[in-house]
């Protein structure tokens, strides 16, 4: 067995303790059983770390817009001079 220490943020702590509470089991059994189900499925550890995909913000939409191969509508004079591509 080890002992550790684990930092979490209180609220994250306390609806845990809640959680496990409404399983009927303790904060320490729970633990452990997260613990053994992720070491028993490896994929749920590294869909878990993926890097979440990043939501292009709008001041980004000119450059992707230029990365667009067919533009069947084409942009407005306009949207060029504003975007200037």
């Amino acid at each position: 067995m080890v002992t550790t220490n684990l930092r979490v943020p209180a609220e994250d702590w306390y609806e845990f303790k809640n959680f496990a509470s409404e399983l009927n089991v303790s904060t320490n059994g729970l633990v452990n059983k997260l613990i053994q189900k992720v070491n028993a499925q490896s994929s749920f550890v590294s869909d878990l770390l993926k890097p979440k995909t990043r939501r292009d913000p709008i001041w980004d939409w000119p450059n992707l817009a230029k990365k667009i191969k067919d533009k069947p509508m084409g942009l407005s004079a306009e949207d060029e001079e504003i975007y200037a591509i």
